[in-house]
């Protein structure tokens, strides 16, 4: 039975408001692996993922 992975990477940045620690002020990368039963589904994860970045993106 074919499977569909969507893959992504993303990071976010600790703010320094919120630790002393100079090192935590970094951006900590996270992947997250979403696995899809057809084509279909996996596209539409995708396309909402992507819209939501540009939304976030022009918030920033």
């Amino acid at each position: 039975m074919p499977m569909w992975i969507l893959m992504y990477v993303f990071s976010y940045s600790v703010s320094p408001a919120a630790t002393n620690d100079r090192a935590e002020w970094r951006l900590l990368p996270a992947v997250v692996f979403q696995e899809f039963s057809n084509e279909e589904r996996c596209n539409m994860a995708k396309s909402k993922l992507e819209g939501s970045l540009k939304e976030s993106g022009s918030q920033a």
